[in-house]
């Protein structure tokens, strides 16, 4: 988040908003919180961060991790593969080129993405619904919630790199599937979704035992989205960070979607497609799944 859009200018301010929002269930200003825990983060102070954040708002984050996250997460080696897609291929979309090698450290990422049920455990509200639907991706949920979720978690949201690699498995195909004629298979999306989002996992998962990665709902990264990031960006590791897509008249920056959902053509959900929108936007096809890194901890220094 660019200083522009900084309202929390001391530890105290961000101390202050943490405790009174607490940990569970969204906050009306979700961007607020994300902002104190950045403030936070970037104090570089263990103490502070230990008080305030390990030990304050995200407590517990280590436990709620085994519980409910582990049995739900797929571990992915350390990889080298092409990103994105070459210009020389027909109609290539914004932001998708040059390709370009990248190499990622191993992480673990989500099954599925969280679902209401999940979710649940955050914002009570969520298990509401009726069953069914408590095993639907959490959609409606903007950015920051995202992140802050995640976090509370003992997680984070994927970078794009690492949601690349974990969709197309490396392979330089379209798909997860290599041809759209077996997209079906791997996809809720306008062909066989009837607009609907499903519950996870009904259909195939891919050859990382990933589900859902096609279509249903599109989900959040943590990266910024800058349609030039290929050109520039890292080769280990990538992830952009508070650059690229200009800021809105009300100063929020846009933040990279992938997957596609129920209401997407084929061609929108391929492994290379990029879509991005505001942090603080939400909508009924958008939700997102968690990642973590072997030496991740609670931190937020991409908020």
């Amino acid at each position: 988040m660019s200083s522009k859009g900084h309202q929390i200018g001391s530890l105290y301010e961000a101390r202050e908003v943490l405790t009174l929002h607490g940990s569970r269930s969204p906050s009306p200003d979700a961007r607020l919180i994300a902002e104190a825990v950045a403030v936070v983060s970037m104090t570089r102070s263990d103490d502070a961060i230990s008080e305030i954040l390990v030990d304050g708002f995200f407590a517990g984050s280590a436990d709620r991790y085994e519980e409910h996250i582990a049995p739900g997460i797929v571990s992915i080696e350390a990889s080298s593969f092409e990103m994105g897609r070459t210009t020389e291929l027909p109609v290539p979309f914004c932001g998708e080129s040059p390709a370009h090698a990248v190499s990622v450290s191993p992480y673990a990422i989500g099954a599925h993405a969280v679902t209401n049920e999940l979710y649940g455990l955050f914002d009570r509200t969520r298990l509401d619904l009726p069953g069914r639907d408590r095993k639907k991706p959490a959609v409606d949920v903007n950015w920051y919630e995202a992140l802050i979720f995640a976090l509370w978690m003992g997680c984070r949201l994927p970078t794009e790199a690492e949601w690349e690699l974990a969709c197309g498995g490396a392979s330089d195909a379209e798909w997860c599937c290599g041809q759209e004629s077996q997209l079906a298979r791997y996809a809720w999306y306008s062909e066989n979704a009837g607009g609907e989002v499903r519950p996870v996992g009904l259909l195939d998962p891919n050859s990382l035992g990933l589900y859902d990665l096609h279509g249903n709902v599109w989900e959040w990264c943590l990266d910024t989205y800058d349609a030039d990031y290929y050109r520039f960006g890292a080769s280990h590791d990538p992830v952009c960070v508070g650059q690229g897509w200009p800021e809105d008249p009300r100063g929020v920056r846009h933040y990279v979607c992938r997957g596609g959902s129920v209401h997407s053509l084929a061609e929108m959900c391929r492994t290379r497609y990029r879509l991005h929108e505001p942090a603080d936007f939400s909508t009924d096809d958008l939700g997102f799944r968690v990642a973590r890194s072997r030496q991740d901890q609670v931190d937020a220094n991409h908020a």
